[in-house]
């Protein structure tokens, strides 16, 4: 699977957890949509791939949530 993204051009762009035994790849990037987003994925990757949105949480964000 690598080689083939790799023939693609698309290897640099993937960040691989095959080293630590998770055979998949992650691609981070901004999208305004899941559409968007799986649009950039390559496409050998793509019948697989899932769009999750990741945030980043402030303390001013959580301080009242409860524990």
């Amino acid at each position: 699977m690598v080689k083939n993204v790799y023939a693609q051009g698309y290897l640099y762009n993937c960040d691989w957890g095959c080293k630590g035994g998770v055979h998949k790849a992650w691609v981070i990037i901004e999208a305004e949509n899941e559409k968007q987003a799986l649009g950039v994925i390559p496409p050998i990757l793509r019948d697989n791939a899932k769009a999750i949105k990741l945030v980043k949480f402030e303390p001013e964000m959580v301080k009242d949530w409860e524990v």
